[in-house]
């Protein structure tokens, strides 16, 4: 990447072109089995320390890298995941069953385990109400977040499948979960895309507060906020959404079709983009 910036740095002087990064993530160590000595995690590190400076404008996926640039000095603009809201077509399903569902590659970034851990505390009874599908994990892999032991009846794992699939899962589902550390960094700098996914296909987010999410999801109303990071917050969210009718489901299901076609379709940023854009060029 080193030698490559610095074409590019040339090149803009040399033809007096503005440059614009597009900076959507920041590593943590814990990440990577090598730590903060893997070369990945250097990098990145190294890239947002060092390598993007004053020669850069910046847009930003989150206030973290926002705030971060911004302190550097450099023209920052903030523009959190967008999407076609027109592309998704979501189902309203008026099942009894309230259907959970989790699409993604938990050894990166999520707590898997947790969810499915506060999943199966549930009381017995209460677990019957749920069925919660796993897409991006095997029943191997599965059994082995479980610790080992059968899958439950109310559970299944779909391996690894295509994003249209993912897709289809999230407009026929009721809520998507999804828990991150919010200390970490990376949970601080990124902005998760399953979140505005599922928002997008009318699937509500189970799930904590990191990144930006606190800004856009209101607990009960759009979304079911956990409290922490553990899998007892989830088994309380859990008994929460089991105590709810179908009607106030589909309600808070609603509001987060409203609230991504509001915040994160793309045509929404369009005058931002271009004003940011026609600023940096008056500065050339």
């Amino acid at each position: 990447k080193e030698p490559g910036l610095r074409l590019v740095k040339r090149m803009s002087v040399e033809h007096s072109l503005p440059l614009l990064h597009d900076s959507v993530e920041w590593y943590s160590p814990c990440q990577f089995k090598a730590g903060r000595f893997d070369y990945a995690y250097w990098m990145k590190d190294l890239l947002n320390r060092k390598l993007i400076d004053g020669s850069f404008s910046v847009i930003a996926i989150s206030r973290y890298l926002e705030d971060y640039f911004v302190g550097r000095g450099l023209k920052t603009t903030r523009i959190p995941v967008i999407m076609d809201a027109t592309a998704f077509r979501p189902v309203i399903r008026g099942s009894s069953k309230v259907k959970l569902v989790y699409a993604g590659s938990p050894a990166k970034k999520d707590y898997l385990a947790e969810c499915v851990k506060g999943f199966l505390d549930l009381d017995e009874r209460r677990r019957t109400l749920f069925s919660f599908d796993i897409y991006g994990v095997s029943a191997d892999g599965l059994k082995s977040v479980m610790g080992g032991g059968d899958i439950p009846a109310e559970m299944r794992a779909h391996g690894r499948v295509s994003r249209n699939e993912v897709l289809t899962a999230l407009a026929g589902a009721d809520f998507s979960m999804l828990l991150r550390p919010p200390e970490e960094r990376y949970a601080k700098a990124g902005f998760p895309t399953k979140v505005v996914e599922g928002m997008m296909s009318g699937c509500a987010m189970l799930c904590n507060v990191t990144s930006d999410l606190g800004e856009y999801l209101v607990d009960g109303e759009n979304s079911v906020l956990v409290g922490g990071a553990g899998a007892s917050d989830v088994t309380k969210s859990l008994d929460r959404i089991a105590a709810m009718g179908r009607e106030r489901i589909e309600a808070i299901k609603a509001s987060a079709r409203e609230t991504a076609v509001r915040c994160f379709d793309y045509r929404r940023y369009v005058d931002q983009l271009g004003g940011f854009i026609d600023e940096v060029l008056s500065l050339q």
